[in-house]
């Protein structure tokens, strides 16, 4: 089966490793993976799956290969500077800058 399949990294609905389980049952599909994304919607949210994916929607083209990529930063924290990085999730180590 030829299917694209979106994944954020931190997604409470369904694991990573449920997802990369998917994409290696479903012979000759694709998976992108929003490192850092958070959540279970991944399409429509400006994440960087959103141009893969219309893609995939439009002309039924997959990626020659899996694809990961950056979540982007979320508005709120892009305007506050200021605001608190959150706890990284468990097992991934966070460098916060002194300045």
């Amino acid at each position: 089966m030829r299917a694209l399949i979106l994944q954020n990294e931190w997604d409470s609905q369904t694991p990573l490793n449920s997802g990369r389980a998917l994409r290696r049952a479903m012979r000759g599909s694709k998976m992108v993976t929003v490192a850092g994304g958070v959540g279970h919607g991944v399409y429509g949210t400006k994440s960087c799956a959103d141009e893969t994916a219309t893609t995939y929607l439009t002309t039924g083209r997959l990626p020659a290969k899996d694809v990961t990529c950056k979540a982007a930063p979320d508005a709120e924290e892009r305007n506050n500077p200021d605001r608190l990085p959150l706890p990284a999730p468990p097992g991934v180590a966070r460098m916060v800058s002194p300045f």
